[in-house]
């Protein structure tokens, strides 16, 4: 009787298990960098919309449409390359400065309605 050895197939199984675990991994990753460059181009295009048209809650004044459009500029840039214009920074910037544009506009805008709505109650009594 000769010496058993590990099973033939054993090695081929784990080899194969974690290849397929390293192609779900890639899978997941490319699925969430198409996610994120669908959504980032969709809120660029409509910020874009949004500093041509020059009204989203209130009429823009020149300074916020060119920086509503600098916004939509960082956010359509597309993470094909190396380096800082090419990356997910350019996303967030041009994030952070449409909400620092749009943000005031929209607080005086809610302010002002709860302000109309409390200004119609006290002429009902």
């Amino acid at each position: 009787m000769g010496r058993r050895g590990p099973c033939r197939g054993a090695g081929r199984a784990s080899a194969a298990g974690s290849r397929d675990a390293k192609d779900l991994s890639d899978t997941v990753e490319d699925l969430f960098e198409v996610v994120v460059a669908v959504s980032t181009a969709i809120v660029g295009a409509g910020l874009l919309g949004v500093a041509l048209s020059g009204y989203l809650f209130a009429r823009l004044n020149l300074l916020q449409r060119a920086l509503l459009a600098g916004a939509a500029l960082g956010m359509l840039t597309p993470a094909a390359g190396e380096g800082i214009l090419f990356h997910w920074t350019t996303d967030l910037a041009g994030l952070v400065l449409a909400v620092a544009v749009l943000l005031p506009q929209w607080l005086k805008k809610r302010i002002g309605a709860v302000d109309g709505q409390v200004a119609e109650k006290s002429n009902q009594i």
